[in-house]
């Protein structure tokens, strides 16, 4: 016996089928506690280790003197991208759903001291003579979550880019 009309039925099927497989490309997969920390902690590091490279080569030694307007130039050509690099990348992290709240709030601070702080305040911002630094919240959030390459990138960043006159 044959039963008529089973051909396109079938294949209507495996056409829903295939089409739900397809997820959209821009689906990120949702990382682990231990993916997120492990990814995020070399972008950052690898953040940190381009700008430590990049001071040694503009100014040599820690103990050479910058002028004003090195530091600048450092701090708008260097530091402000290569933060900015960083932090798109952590964004395209998809972290999981116990861990998104203080992910997305670690995001949000670095990008508010990035914007707010540094970009207005390059030199200032970056110094160690600040009391404040402006990434403090960012760091204690990227603390709570094991993020520990990102909690100490702004330290590491404002020791190499801390060479004003009078420090050394």
């Amino acid at each position: 016996m044959r039963v008529r009309g089973a051909g396109p039925v079938v294949i209507g099927l495996v056409a829903v089928l295939l089409l739900a497989s397809c997820g959209d490309d821009d689906d990120e997969k949702t990382l682990s506690e231990q993916e997120l920390v492990t990814q995020s902690n070399q972008i950052c590091s690898g953040a940190a280790q381009r700008i430590e490279q990049e001071a040694k080569t503009r100014f040599g030694s820690s103990q050479d003197v910058a002028s004003a307007q090195q530091l600048e130039q450092f701090a708008t050509k260097v530091v402000v991208p290569e933060y900015d690099k960083a932090v798109d990348k952590l964004e395209d992290l998809k972290p999981p759903t116990e861990e998104a709240g203080v992910f997305d709030d670690f995001l949000s601070e670095t990008r508010k001291a990035l914007d707010d702080d540094v970009k207005q305040d390059p030199v200032g911002s970056l110094s160690q003579v600040v009391a404040q630094d402006p990434f403090a919240k960012a760091n204690r959030q990227a603390q709570r979550i094991g993020l520990n390459e990102c909690a100490s990138l702004s330290q590491k960043i404002r020791a190499s880019a801390d060479r004003s006159p009078g420090k050394r």
